[in-house]
């Protein structure tokens, strides 16, 4: 093949794209097979983008699969004049017409297909690599730049850059519906269910099982009892074994705004019900100070691991995650907050809060758990009449609500109805907890799950205890209530 003084690279690529090239031009079954995987931009060569990017648009309309039609689409189109392969290829008129037909008389082989694509993407890769390093060396040497800031910024790029391995195998539906219904029967057979519980059935009824790769975001305007409900989730799911090896369920939990005392000093709470004010003031009575005892004992069996700071970036969050998979695999991590998360980047908040999402989504992906992100909402809550949450009030970024797979909002009616009540009466419209078990003192919680992309939305209810930061039935919070008036 007559080449121009090209690098070892760039002739590679070539040649590679000739062959690729040429067979799916002239053969629409080797087109099809590819079109789905394939990007215009993988090509190193403007004319070879063209010619893919019509040849996508040539079969999308419908307008059949013959050479000559395809031919008389790009002159129709006026996109033949861009097809100019002068400066690589030294052939006589290497451009138009007389390029596509070269592409067709040296086309590849069928069989050789997979290894076209795989090595277009391989040299794709190659080149977005490249550029970052480029990029990056140009804001060493011009700019003045804080280099955590710089590492973490390239650290989520390199997450961003779309690196993953492409499988051109195909499956048959029926050999695909073959695996599904034996992992069904399965999982009827040896009860095993469909990903994680939250140990709250209202609330399963609707999830259906949080599942590997599942992003989830927990948000809600300030004293909702976010955290609260996270350490729940958290304690319910160490509490869980593993239905297929039957060992507990490791939990990995960043805060990036509470300590680690303050922390075990609400799971205390969750498992004695202890009251955190006795907690906090070390005024227990003798069987609390047993219960307490045993509580430490039995939290010694769970596989929760807690990583406390509050200037995280998400390159730290990633690399902990994946070191702390290495040594033992998470089934779930547990973020609280999102927007306290520094994305190492001088780019608008909007942006950046965007680009955490994302990563988050991935690294999901990449180890193989679900991740929920507890997240804040705007103050347009306030603003209206009735404050229950809309997707539209996730702050920061509507990418959050686009790469979650689930969305779940927090709502105390109460809350907002006794603020109100002390707005009126002119006293401080802070609610505090009160100390002791009584009505007034559990809060109805509407747990709503605005977007659900495996299964369905609606709302379930829950009580809140603030005495013991726990998250309980209705059911069990009116037992609770019933014992303990026993006991007066």
């Amino acid at each position: 093949m007559a080449q121009k003084d090209i690098s070892v690279q760039i002739k590679a690529s070539l040649n590679n794209e000739i062959s690729l090239l040429g067979l799916i031009i002239a053969d629409n079954s080797a087109y099809l097979k590819v079109a789905e995987i394939v990007k215009p931009e993988m090509f190193y060569f403007t004319a070879n983008q063209v010619l893919f990017r019509e040849l996508k648009q040539y079969n999308l309309d419908n307008l059949g699969s013959d050479i000559v039609g395809f031919l008389n689409f790009l002159v129709n189109k006026k996109k033949i004049e861009e097809i100019d392969m002068s400066k690589y290829l030294d052939i006589n008129e290497p451009y138009g017409t007389n390029y596509i037909n070269f592409l067709i008389q040296n086309r590849g082989f069928e069989k050789e297909v997979s290894s076209y694509v795989k090595n277009l993407v391989d040299s794709y890769k190659t080149r977005l690599l490249y550029a970052l390093s480029q990029k990056t060396q140009n804001v060493i040497n011009n700019e003045e730049f804080n280099i955590d800031d710089l590492i973490t910024k390239v650290q989520v790029d390199l997450m961003n850059l779309d690196l993953s391995e492409i499988n051109v195998n195909f499956q048959h539906v029926s050999d695909v519906a073959s695996e599904l219904v034996s992992d069904i029967l399965n999982r009827s057979n040896n009860d095993v269910g469909v990903g994680l519980q939250t140990g709250f059935p209202e609330l399963d009824n609707y999830l259906v099982g949080l599942n590997p790769g599942y992003f989830v975001i927990l948000a809600a305007r300030p004293a909702m009892g976010k955290t609260a409900f996270a350490l729940n989730l958290a304690v319910n799911m160490a509490k869980s074994k593993n239905k297929k090896t039957q060992k507990n369920l490791n939990v990995l939990l960043f805060s990036l705004e509470m300590s680690k005392a303050q922390l075990i000093q609400r799971l205390l709470a969750i498992e004695s019900t202890i009251s955190i004010r006795s907690l906090k003031t070390g005024d227990l009575s003798k069987d609390q100070l047993g219960l307490l005892s045993f509580t430490v004992q039995a939290m010694q069996k769970w596989n929760m691991f807690l990583c406390e700071k509050s200037s995280l970036t998400i390159s730290d969050i990633i690399t902990i995650s994946k070191r702390f998979a290495g040594k033992t695999k998470p089934d779930i991590i547990i973020i609280d907050y999102l927007q306290l998360i520094n994305g190492g980047s001088a780019e608008s908040r909007h942006l950046e809060v965007g680009r955490i999402s994302r990563s988050l989504k991935i690294l999901a992906g990449e180890l193989g758990c679900p991740i929920i992100a507890l997240s804040q909402l705007n103050r347009n809550v306030e603003k209206r009449e009735d404050k229950t949450p809309i997707l539209a009030d996730i702050n920061e970024s509507g990418s959050i609500e686009q790469d979650a797979d689930i969305v779940l909002f927090l709502y105390r009616k109460d809350y907002y109805t006794s603020r109100k009540k002390k707005d009126k009466e002119n006293e401080n419209t802070e609610i505090r907890p009160i100390e002791g078990d009584s009505m007034d003192n559990f809060s109805i919680t509407d747990v709503i799950v605005a977007k659900n992309r495996h299964g369905s939305t609606g709302v379930a209810q829950l009580t809140f205890m603030p005495t013991y930061n726990m998250f309980v039935s209705n059911t069990k919070a009116d037992i609770h209530l019933k014992n303990q008036k026993k006991g007066e």
